[in-house]
């Protein structure tokens, strides 16, 4: 395989998968070039993460870096560590194809000269277990034999099992500030536009302003993206008012007990709860310990703008809808809205009632406007 400046790589697109092999002798392509528009993202319109300095470090250093956080910036920032390393080293940036049920190290690229992206992104298929973690440590030692290097990006969720195994590697990455990224993006856009002005022997186009005012915290990078798209588009421009709601669940135990769970504010973002019994080595999110309930009994995963309850364990959970008499079962994936309440029965049953752990969900926006 021919090395060079990952951005020539890239960009021309020659690359000849089927000298790629895994390292298990798998002959399918195992990479594909990062696509060029993503690593242009890197490179014009970047806005720091918290922790990417250390991830840098880590990464010059180790050869392995893993980001873990929620989505928004982690793909960004992996591209954006390994392109500066393209430009210092001559390495070429690639996507891992990804050819398994379950993540194995044994089933990763490994040749000279390369910075390798694996995202994992799909809680069933891609959560990695012990094993992993533990073959992936070996693997690093590998990376720096051959010149290359690794940047693996996660859900917290997909993480949890890796995280003690993985330490010396392991960044928990915040997300960029929106403020940040909004202003990142418009000079990116001004550049562009002026650039393209002074080609056709014109005058660079109006500079349009940003609005008055900063953005609320709680902003995605990808809504923040959007909002300068449309402010260097010439599109009129409201700012939120201010921080969203909270979206947060209302735990009731049996005995009354309550607390809340938040699932969403401006420094919370997560995308999947899970909901069971504790067990060696697995602790859930939200643990109900009772021989009524499986150690996976259900999810709330948000997905497509809307929160989902995801039935897992052979004892269905229930789901009292706002304003309905009595709980019902839940067979397969709904949709749980704004005063939804998921039930979960335990043992024993006093007065002839059963005994449930409610959690209540409270969505008042109902999320569908923000889809990061």
């Amino acid at each position: 395989m021919t090395t060079g400046s990952a951005g020539n790589v890239v960009q021309a697109g020659r690359v000849d998968n089927s000298s790629l092999t895994f390292v298990g002798g798998d002959a399918r392509p195992q990479v594909r070039p990062v696509p060029a528009a993503q690593l242009d993202v890197a490179r014009e319109r970047y806005a720091e993460a918290p922790g990417a300095a250390r991830a840098r470090s880590l990464l010059r250093a180790l050869h392995l870096v893993v980001l873990v956080g929620d989505p928004g910036g982690r793909r960004t920032t992996a591209l954006r560590l390994l392109d500066e390393l393209s430009l210092e080293n001559g390495i070429s940036l690639f996507d891992v194809l990804k050819h398994w049920d379950r993540p194995s190290v044994a089933a990763l690229p490994l040749h000279s000269g390369c910075g390798y992206v694996l995202d994992l992104n799909a809680p069933d298929a891609d959560r990695p277990g012990a094993e992993f973690a533990e073959d992936l440590r070996t693997h690093a030692s590998r990376l720096v034999d051959h010149g290359s290097y690794l940047a693996v990006v996660a859900r917290p969720e997909v993480w949890r099992e890796c995280r003690a195994l993985t330490g010396p590697y392991l960044v928990d990455l915040g997300r960029p500030a929106p403020q940040a990224v909004l202003e990142a993006h418009l000079r990116a856009l001004r550049g562009r536009t002026a650039s393209g002005a002074a080609g056709l022997g014109g005058a660079a186009g109006a500079q349009a302003a940003p609005p008055a005012g900063t953005l609320p915290p709680d902003l995605s990078p990808g809504e923040a993206a959007a909002l300068a798209e449309r402010i260097a588009g010439g599109a009129p421009v409201e700012l939120p008012a201010g921080p969203r709601a909270r979206v947060y669940l209302r735990v009731l135990d049996p005995d009354g007990r309550e607390s809340d769970y938040t699932l969403r504010d401006g420094s919370v973002r997560r995308d999947e709860v899970r909901i069971g019994r504790p067990f060696p080595g697995e602790t859930p999110d939200i643990a109900v310990d009772s021989d009524l309930v499986h150690r996976d009994h259900c999810r709330l995963v948000r997905d497509d703008g809307a929160w989902w309850l995801v039935p897992r364990g052979r004892n269905r959970p229930l789901l009292l809808r706002r304003g309905a008499a009595e709980p019902e079962p839940v067979d397969a994936r709904v949709r749980v809205r704004d005063g939804d309440a998921v039930h979960v029965r335990v043992r024993p049953v006093r007065e002839g009632r059963p005994r449930d752990w409610r959690l209540i969900f409270n969505d008042p926006h109902h999320t569908d406007t923000t889809r990061s």
